[in-house]
């Protein structure tokens, strides 16, 4: 068996041209890899040995290595990746980034995962989260980095890895790419030699996924077990006797999981053990939908036998061959399940001589879908289950379990049909994951899975900056769920508290008190905090100034028309066109006034102010479209968070995402330039 390896400078530009749709690559040569010759792009490459499997290796030194790949990303893309075991010390940042078409970076965390060196080979997997809002970053199966995306709702046609090491490092070996959402590989060459004493192979799979145990099977032509049911508790390379593999003319090695007491099927990888001459067989059109023909031309096979089987497990048929080059339409049944199907022509002794597969596109559970509607959960949340286009009688699963234990404190059992929601009250269960399943007639249609946050340790830290200079506040006092802490002299802060939704009230002196709420879900959970100087009153008059806005969209509603009144003493102006902006001037500092603003297709808003200085209020109105015509409550005008009705919530919240905080700041920023054009 051939041994290679790729050697890629660390100054080196690797680049991996793919097709759009899902691919993988495992550099064993076979035909369902991308193929490494076409798609690498690097003019120094250079091949040695290593073992007897394919992989990727950079050499000595501290300089970053990009790797870029240019496919799409379908939402998962995984690979294996081992330390280069050669004495040499310091870990590997292993980091991944993402471009659009623009190409804008979308996504980027050049850590999300440190790599030892040592001789165990992980499985990283890189899975955008439920919500679309990120990617989450699995070490074989185990959750160890989430990050949001830079730039949302962008759709990346560029995947990039970059790997860092520390100096005197050397680089790593990565094998076993894919797009599949399947998340697993088998590899290994197409053929073994007789003369070789065994046939390598290796899985890439996420063996340590909580609840989940992996195993292979090794099948012979004749559907026998030449390799039964063996664990997989690592991804070194595997090996099968070739000894083992005599009278037969093809085999498949299979990997398998379990879950739940239930065996499901992940992946395959087939390879010949000699070679197949004269006959043969072709498929005109391998995918195919249901109730369409598959069209198979078979040559020189007279007396042979042609056997089709679908992926479902009654939909074999056989016929027998009479011309030396003949047609064979197999009709896919209309009720055939999505999957993978063969055909295996047979000589007149029975032999398997060759074989193709096909694929069956759009039938039952091909396009089925299972979610939760968050990533992560807190142990007393209700969890949403959404579910699409499952067949009649679909089972679903729901399991909870803790991680380091095989118990399922959860083990819900649904049959569902169709499109549809279903819910879940946690009760303060002590577990760490929950997974959802949707299987039907024993087959995997689709899954999900979420984090749930439990227990006392949870870690909440950032600075607290002053919001106009964006310089650090020393002193400030922090207080998250009763809890209290006071900055350093670096604005910075830290404390330990519960999982859960926690009260978050930060105030100092000179500034105005912010009051707001915080999901403490991640065991680590970073909170920059921006507080806005309270504006001192000068003279004896101020001005109340502001800005009119949509409630759920947030943008500006121009000619409002907006008053004040103070017992009999009422003003009234009309907000901005483009703006909505707003101003009154020369009113009593300490004078009290009823605001109140109206717009056709709008509720009529009212709020009590006190002028103090230069007064800002952003008005808010509610559209009469949007379902309630209930004026929401207004929070203290002093916080740079203003929690209203959800669809507001989610409209500021975005925007703190990206600017935490700072929202009062460049409001008052932009009045000051329309006070100055006045």
């Amino acid at each position: 068996m051939k041994k290679k390896i790729i050697i890629l400078s660390l100054l080196a530009l690797c680049l991996l041209t793919f097709p759009a749709s899902a691919w993988e690559e495992s550099f064993e040569n076979h035909p369902n890899d991308g193929g490494y010759d076409n798609y690498f792009n690097c003019p120094t490459l250079e091949l040695s040995s290593y073992e007897h499997g394919y992989c990727l290796v950079m050499n000595e030194g501290d300089i970053p290595l990009t790797m870029q790949i240019n496919s799409s990303f379908p939402g998962q893309f995984s690979f294996s990746v081992k330390g280069k075991d050669e004495g040499h010390i310091g870990p590997v940042a292993i980091g991944f980034k993402l471009y659009n078409a623009d190409n804008e970076v979308i996504f980027s965390d050049p850590n999300m995962k440190t790599i030892s060196y040592n001789t165990a080979w992980t499985r990283l997997e890189f899975i955008e989260t439920v919500s679309g809002n990120g990617i989450d970053c699995y070490a074989n199966g185990v959750l160890s980095d989430s990050t949001a995306y830079s730039i949302s709702g962008e759709s990346a046609v560029r995947m990039e890895i970059t790997v860092t090491t520390s100096p005197y490092a050397c680089g790593l070996y990565l094998d076993d790419f894919t797009t599949s959402s399947h998340n697993s590989v088998v590899s290994c060459d197409e053929s073994a030699d007789e003369s070789d004493t065994y046939q390598y192979f290796r899985v890439g799979c996420p063996y340590l996924k909580s609840g989940y145990s992996w195993f292979y099977r090794v099948y012979d032509s004749e559907l026998n077990q030449v390799v039964t049911d063996t664990p997989i508790s690592n991804l070194n390379e595997l090996s099968i006797p070739v000894s083992s593999l005599s009278e037969s003319e093809y085999f498949s090695i299979k990997l398998f999981y379990t879950y739940n007491g239930n065996t499901y099927f992940s992946n395959s990888r087939t390879f010949d053990l000699t070679a197949i001459t004269g006959y043969s067989l072709t498929i005109e059109n391998p995918e195919v939908s249901p109730g369409e023909l598959l069209n198979i031309y078979c040559y020189n096979a007279s007396g042979f036998t042609l056997q089709c089987d679908g992926p479902s497990s009654d939909d074999l048929e056989s016929y027998t061959i009479s011309d030396t080059e003949e047609l064979i339409s197999y009709l896919v049944p209309e009720d055939s399940v999505s999957g993978t199907g063969v055909v295996i022509l047979r000589n007149p002794s029975g032999a398997k001589v060759a074989y193709e597969y096909f694929e069956v596109v759009g039938g039952v559970g091909g396009n089925s879908e299972i979610s939760f509607d968050k990533s992560a959960y807190t142990n007393s949340d209700k969890v949403s289950i959404t579910y699409s286009n499952l067949p009649a009688g679909c089972q679903v699963q729901l399991t909870g379990t803790k991680a380091g234990s095989s118990a399922k404190t959860i083990s819900e059992t649904y049959t569902k049909t169709g499109s549809g929601i279903f819910y879940y009250q946690l009760s303060g269960e002590d577990i760490s994951s929950l997974y959802v399943v949707a299987a039907y007639d024993g087959e995997l249609l689709d899954s999900d899975s979420a984090t749930v946050a439990s227990g006392d340790d949870y870690v909440i830290y950032g600075t607290v900056y002053d919001a106009n200079t964006l310089t650090a506040i020393e002193g400030a006092s922090v207080a998250v769920g009763g809890s209290v802490v006071y900055t350093d002299d670096a604005g910075r802060y830290d404390m330990t508290t519960s999982a859960g939704t926690k009260n978050l009230v930060v105030g100092a002196d000179g500034y105005n008190t912010l009051s707001t709420t915080i999901d403490i879900l991640s065991i680590s959970t970073l909170k920059n905090i921006y507080l806005v100087p309270i504006t001192a009153s000068e003279g004896e008059t101020g001005i109340i100034y502001g800005a009119c806005a949509d409630y759920d969209t947030g943008e500006a509603i121009g000619t409002a028309y907006i008053q004040i009144a103070n017992g009999s003493v009422s003003y009234s102006a009309l907000g901005r066109s483009s703006t909505g902006a707003y101003m009154f001037e020369g009113l009593p500092n300490g004078s009290t006034w009823t605001l109140s603003a109206s717009k056709t297709g709008y509720d009529n808003y009212q709020k009590t102010i006190t002028v103090n200085g230069s007064t800002f209020h952003l008005i808010r109105l509610v559209s009469q479209t949007s379902g309630g015509s209930t004026q929401p409550e207004d929070d203290d005008d002093s916080s740079t968070e203003r929690p209203g009705r959800q669809a507001a919530r989610e409209s500021m919240e975005e925007f703190e995402e990206v600017v935490p905080g700072l929202l009062g700041f460049v409001v008052f920023a932009v009045f000051i330039k329309i006070i100055e054009g006045l």
